[in-house]
């Protein structure tokens, strides 16, 4: 009995090992399945939405191009007659863009003054992506935002609120961006600390390396600098010796002989004369 049990388990343990196997091989054409599945949702998601994301950027890139227009209709035609944001008024609506039209020009020259125009750069914008271009990225967009801002401070500076107006020129960012400049700063301070943010906004704007157009100017300042050292010395030479020409022209005709009466020619020097008149005053 002993030997039929020890030739009987092989075959156990061979079964046990089979059906070890087939289990993995089972969990392993389970596991294998959705990551095939999702791959192929994946693609086909993929290859899908490039083509809407073009379709939104264009649909937006028109938007913004129509409503750039129909902005700078409404600040063409604005009138302060029309009932807007700002004012109650009765009567026929004077704006082309319609009411509403009134509403938004109204809106935009109270916020941003003059610099409501700059809705034409929107639209320039939206051309140009719409030709498929690109603007530069976020940095160079947030750069043209904050040259925007400065350009309005620059404004307020210039002309600040007047209590009558229809509208501020700077428009109520400008006004309180350069009262807060001009309270901080000071009047000269402002100007200053405006110039830096301009020239930072300049810098990462375009990506210009100051070094070469800074050390160009100061190439040619070096350049000119002995030329005008040279034509300074050559005109104070010169003026020094026509001080001298004079000073012995003058000295000719002081030194020139006094006739006495009696025909004498005594020679007597103004000079002499003088210094003589001069000691007799110290003397007395």
């Amino acid at each position: 009995m002993r030997g039929s049990d020890q030739f009987r388990r092989p075959p156990l343990a061979r079964s046990r090992t089979s059906t070890e196997s087939q289990s993995s091989r089972t969990r392993e054409s389970r596991g294998r399945t959705p990551k095939r599945s999702t791959a192929a949702k994946t693609g086909r998601n993929s290859h899908e939405s490039p083509g809407r994301r073009v379709l939104l950027g264009q649909l937006a890139n028109l938007g913004g191009l129509l409503g750039s227009v129909y902005s700078i209709v409404a600040l063409a035609t604005w009138s302060p007659l029309d009932q807007s944001f700002s004012r109650a008024a009765a009567g026929a609506v004077r704006n082309a863009a319609g009411p509403l039209g009134a509403w938004l020009a109204d809106l935009l020259l109270q916020v941003f003054g003059h610099g409501a125009w700059m809705v034409g750069i929107l639209g320039a914008a939206s051309v140009v992506r719409l030709a498929g271009r690109r603007l530069g990225g976020p940095t160079r967009v947030i750069a043209g935002v904050w040259l925007a801002w400065a350009g309005l401070c620059a404004l307020g500076l210039v002309f600040p609120a007047e209590p009558g107006s229809d509208f501020p020129v700077a428009g109520m960012v400008g006004v309180v961006s350069s009262e807060v400049l001009r309270g901080l700063f000071g009047p000269a301070g402002a100007w200053i600390v405006l110039f830096g943010l301009v020239m930072v906004a300049v810098t990462v704007a375009t990506g210009i390396d100051w070094s070469r157009p800074v050390g160009g100017a100061l190439d040619h300042v070096e350049q000119k600098v002995p030329d005008v050292a040279g034509a300074s010395m050559r005109f104070g030479r010169g003026a020094f010796s026509n001080l001298l020409g004079m000073g012995s022209a003058v000295r000719e005709r002081l030194m020139l002989p006094l006739s006495q009466p009696d025909g004498g020619g005594v020679e007597v020097s103004c000079v002499c004369v003088r210094a003589r008149s001069v000691c007799a005053r110290a003397v007395d």
